[in-house]
């Protein structure tokens, strides 16, 4: 591990450039400033491009006189404007920050001893807080929990990008060609996708360094937007000659995964067209049943987000209608037979309302659904809610829908898998008081031969889980 403690100005007098393009932000482009001035690390310029505002926001940065560069253009947008600063650029190392953002004092200098210690790094990446418009936090990312590596498949799969986060060597921005002013979004994870195709590494450093302000005018706002930019640069990407056939063979699955990522993001924004449609761009890259099957946990997951968001259950039966039909309209037996999954999870949607005490929990149901299903929904569930639930509460959920002949008896075991589930999030959390008992509801339910199905699966999960993180 790197020491961040010092300072990096005490080993190198290498710069820093801080680009920061601004249209419009008069409101807030000062703090930004402010921030950039207040850095432990003192070796860095500050370049300033005015794409073309309106508001006022020339007096206030003229205002800095020497202390910025300030470069004057008509609007072009925001790439174009980074790669204006870029040219200007002296510095060894650059920052991309957004002009109502602001970062921590020590960000530069943190970032900067690792970028140096390691010369085969085009990128440092760090944490963030979200804050409302008037600066209060709101949220606080650690990316590197879901996404510990930031390697090639990393940023194909979650795409973890955040310019104002993250510090990039100026030497290989340049050999990327910095940014597509062709893309109107998502040009900065095209960006990095050209930088590490290049054979460039990156690494975390696992503190937040800036706060991103949300305000009605920031451009992931734009959500319909943001999703076509993603696909433009996905289709990009995948378009170029001379990628390893690693990852080629990546592709049905980054293209599956970040299409279901972009129905998540439509649905909260209401915008239900789109959605079928982008839906329906996942289809093309799930026809094979690996490819599916190792994602139907994503389509879970959409649907367990929405019900911890307090959407109705209308609403998400609503989705999971519109989903289930656009499977069936595939053609294909494997993935028609997704649906059942999607059956299930409707149902146990009143697992939640059992936890809210709520006594008209059991729904009426007109079929019996496959336990295999119903286990696999509760598990996402169980795995992605907020508080966590007890091995009684699955326990009385369990036996209450067996009763009710809702199950098929012989499928009782599969609740195995739920347990197993749990024992892994308690063990992870550091709490081995649940993960014990876990454990012993699970054992319960290994009292018949078909038992050893949900074990085998859960074993094999955990079996491929280590080796993926530790090969």
């Amino acid at each position: 591990m790197v020491d961040t403690t010092g300072l990096f100005s005490a080993t190198t007098e290498e710069v820093v450039s801080v680009i920061i393009p601004v249209y419009n932000a008069a409101d807030y482009v000062g703090q930004t400033i402010d921030s950039v001035l207040r850095q432990t690390y003192t070796s860095v310029e500050i370049i300033v491009v005015d794409d073309g505002s309106t508001d006022g926001s020339r007096q206030i940065l003229e205002g800095y006189g020497d202390k910025i560069t300030y470069i004057y253009q008509e609007n072009q947008g925001v790439s174009t404007a980074r790669n204006t600063g870029l040219k200007h650029a002296r510095g060894d190392y650059v920052l991309f920050l957004d002009a109502d953002d602001v970062i921590t004092p020590d960000k530069i200098n943190a970032q900067g001893i690792l970028m140096r210690a390691d010369p085969e790094s085009a990128i440092v990446h760090s944490g963030w807080w979200t804050t409302d418009e008037q600066g209060n936090v709101t949220d606080i990312q650690q990316p590197w929990y879901p996404a510990p590596v930031l390697d090639m498949k990393t940023w194909l799969f979650w795409k973890p990008v955040f310019p104002g986060a993250m510090l990039f060597r100026k030497s290989a921005v340049e050999e990327a060609e910095g940014f597509d002013p062709e893309l109107a979004h998502a040009e900065d994870v095209d960006l990095v996708f050209r930088i590490m195709a290049k054979g460039y590494k990156a690494r975390w450093l696992k503190i937040p360094t800036v706060f991103y302000r949300q305000h009605g005018r920031n451009a992931v706002n734009d959500t319909l937007n943001q999703a076509q930019g993603i696909r433009t640069v996905l289709d990009k990407f995948f378009s170029q000659q001379g990628l390893g056939r690693e990852i080629r063979g990546l592709e049905n699955r980054v293209r599956f995964y970040t299409y279901i990522w972009c129905c998540i993001r439509l649905f909260e924004a209401g915008l239900i067209d789109p959605l079928k449609e982008f839906f329906g761009y996942s289809a093309q890259y799930s026809r094979q049943e690996s490819v599916f099957e190792q994602h139907i946990d994503v389509i879970l997951q959409l649907l367990a987000s929405f019900k911890r968001a307090g959407y109705s259950d209308e609403s998400i039966k609503g989705l999971t209608q519109v989903i289930a039909d656009l499977l069936k309209e595939s053609g294909n037996e494997k993935v028609v037979a997704i649906a059942d999954h999607l059956d299930a999870y409707t149902f146990s949607l009143a697992y939640h309302d059992m936890k809210q005490n709520d006594e008209h929990w059991l729904p009426e149901v007109s079929k019996t659904f496959s336990g295999r299903h119903i286990a696999k929904s509760l598990q996402v569930y169980v795995m992605n809610e907020g508080r966590r639930s007890s091995s009684r509460e699955v326990a009385h959920f369990w036996n209450t829908i067996q009763n009710e002949h809702i199950i098929h008896p012989y499928d009782k075991s599969e609740v195995i898998t739920v347990y197993m589930t749990m024992f892994a999030k308690n063990v992870f959390s550091l709490a081995p008081h649940r993960a014990l008992t876990n454990v012993i509801y699970a054992l319960r339910y290994t009292t018949s031969p078909r038992a050893f199905a949900p074990w085998l699966r859960f074993f094999r999960s955990a079996f491929e889980y280590y080796f993926s993180r530790h090969r």
